[in-house]
């Protein structure tokens, strides 16, 4: 989703931290860009 808006996506490593999973970056009008993503996997169905 993000590559498809022009970001460069790198996935870091699993360590179970709570920290971020996935760094998108982009330059918008010459400046960097970045977004922080954080996945979450249930095994339960959420309703």
């Amino acid at each position: 989703m993000f590559k498809q808006q022009g970001y460069s996506v790198e996935v870091t490593q699993a360590t179970r931290d709570g920290g971020c999973d996935i760094i998108a970056t982009r330059n918008i009008n010459g400046l960097p860009f970045m977004i922080l993503i954080e996945c979450k996997r249930y095994d339960k169905k959420i309703t």
